[in-house]
């Protein structure tokens, strides 16, 4: 396979998705662009900064695996936690498609997405909506750009071992819930077929094949890999 440029948004991150994917691309031969969130906000729309790593990576696809999560039960989700979680999980990704649309290229673009958009979970009612929002996002801009020789797709996980947001989540359940390590850890176990939670190299090994597939009509879809749960 020819190598290829790749900016993956969220790489950055220690134990991430993103970084996962990051070394797999590198692995497979391709180059990597993973700037901090710190230097590129997916929000700004006034620094530059995202047209700047989008001109000095000149990516051939482009990996927006940036997302957040706030637990709290419905009567207690404030507008403010709302917002922000909508913010990151869809506008973010939008705000990334507009500017890779300025450039006049097409791209092969993946966005990691959640299972959660179509499994209601207590205490998520804000995740999983902008979840399900950003699959559509997804399908609809899949739809705009496809004449224009864009694949844009979206990779759905489960829950996935040892990253950040995990490890928030199993830690939150526990205040909010009241349940004990025990309790929350069988239940993890008896929704999954498989009996564990994904591994970060599982999830970049999907992600992969989709970004980098040779198949132009492989677009508009969401590819679920949360071990059939």
């Amino acid at each position: 396979m020819e190598s290829k440029n790749v900016l993956v948004l969220g790489g950055a991150s220690p134990s991430s998705i993103g970084e996962a994917i990051c070394y797999r691309l590198g692995y497979l031969g391709h180059q990597v662009s993973s700037p901090t969130a710190e230097y590129l906000n997916v929000l700004d729309e006034e620094s530059g900064h995202m047209l700047e790593a989008i001109t000095d990576c000149q990516p051939d696809a482009v990996v927006y695996s940036v997302g957040v999560n706030e637990l709290e039960w419905s009567w207690a989700l404030t507008r403010e936690s709302f917002d922000r979680i909508m913010s990151t999980n869809v506008w973010g990704f939008i705000n990334v498609l507009k500017a890779l649309q300025t450039t006049g290229n097409s791209y092969s673009v993946l966005a990691i997405t959640s299972d959660a958009a179509r499994r209601p979970m207590r205490t998520s009612m804000a995740y999983c909506a902008s979840k399900a929002a950003l699959d559509q996002v997804i399908r609809v801009a899949s739809r705009e750009l496809a004449a224009e020789g864009w694949r844009i797709n979206g990779l759905a996980p489960g829950k996935v071992e040892g990253t950040a947001m995990t490890r928030y989540v199993d830690e939150r359940v526990l205040q909010i819930r009241g349940w004990t390590k025990e309790r929350a850890e069988e239940y993890e176990l008896q929704s999954s077929p498989i009996r564990r939670k994904l591994w970060t190299t599982e999830i970049a090994a999907a992600a992969c094949d989709i970004l980098l597939s040779d198949a132009i009509g492989w677009t508009g879809d969401i590819v679920t890999v949360n071990g059939g749960r």
